[in-house]
């Protein structure tokens, strides 16, 4: 005990959430799944193909812009991953950050990539339209990057392949 503070009772609220799932920690274990290239991501962003979705709406979606929460300010999703099943440790870390945010007005997080509804504080996170996410994927065959050889002497590329 220092100064009238002891820390492992301190501590102890710290150690139930990430022994909840709902923690930093676990949050960052559990990586989300690429499941678009993030140029995808980009062209149907910047070309309307997104919209914005409640976390209780964005199981199974495709997030279509990096989300990041500072601190520690590392990105928990990145475009193209999958936002992961409802009761996946993101949408847990990002649900916990959300009901701070309303319980405790003026010291909200900062999270970068995420809208914050004004009416309701809601978090919003941008996503693939899945329709737009469906139709690219059926049209455009999947291409393997050409490396600087391939690019300069096509023809042979070819022949061994």
């Amino acid at each position: 005990m220092v100064y009238g503070w002891e820390a492992p009772n301190s501590a102890r609220p710290a150690r139930r959430l990430s022994q909840g799932g709902t923690g930093r920690r676990e949050a960052f274990r559990q990586l989300p799944e690429p499941v678009a290239p993030p140029q995808l991501c980009y062209q149907q962003l910047i070309r309307g193909g997104t919209h914005r979705v409640r976390l209780t709406d964005a199981p199974g979606q495709v997030a279509a812009a990096m989300v990041t929460v500072t601190p520690p300010r590392i990105p928990v999703l990145m475009p193209g991953e999958s936002v992961g099943a409802p009761d996946g440790p993101l949408l847990r870390y990002l649900t916990a950050l959300e009901s701070f945010d309303r319980r405790f007005l003026g010291f909200r997080s900062e999270t970068h990539g995420v809208t914050v509804e004004p009416g309701t504080g809601d978090y919003l996170i941008e996503c693939l339209r899945p329709a737009t996410y469906q139709q690219t994927r059926t049209a455009a065959p999947e291409r393997r990057a050409a490396t600087p050889a391939q690019r300069s002497h096509p023809q042979e590329s070819r022949r061994r392949s």
